[in-house]
C-alpha cells in the first residue's frame, strides 16, 4: 500500500477544530481499534522500565526505614522514587512495620 502524501492545506486542516471532532468521533465508536493503538504505543515507549521483578524482604526493609531517603534508596536499589513511594504505600496499607 502506498503511503499517501499530504499537502500543507490537508496538514492545516487536520489542525482545525472541524477535523478533531471527526478524530473523536472516530475513536468513541471504535473502542477496540483506539485500544489496541494505545497498547502498542506503550509497548514501544521504553520497555526497559518495566521490569516487573519482584520486591525482596531486604528492599522492603530498606523501604520502611524512615532515616533513609527515596532518593539515596533509588540509587542504591536501582528502582524509580515513584517505585518506591508506591510500594511503600502497599506495604503501610497491609501494616507491615519494621
Amino acid at each position: 500500500m502506498k503511503k499517501r502524501i499530504f499537502t500543507a492545506q490537508e496538514r492545516k486542516n487536520q489542525n482545525s477544530p472541524k477535523y478533531k471532532v471527526r478524530k473523536k468521533a472516530w475513536r468513541q465508536r471504535h473502542v477496540a481499534k483506539r485500544n489496541e493503538c494505545r497498547k502498542r504505543n506503550y509497548m514501544k515507549s521504553r520497555p526497559e522500565k518495566r521490569t516487573n521483578k519482584p520486591w525482596g524482604e531486604f528492599e522492603q526493609l530498606m523501604i520502611l526505614t524512615k532515616d533513609l531517603t527515596d532518593t539515596y534508596l533509588s540509587h542504591a536499589l536501582g528502582r524509580s522514587v515513584q517505585a518506591i513511594q508506591q510500594q511503600r504505600y502497599q506495604l503501610l496499607k497491609k501494616g507491615k512495620t519494621l
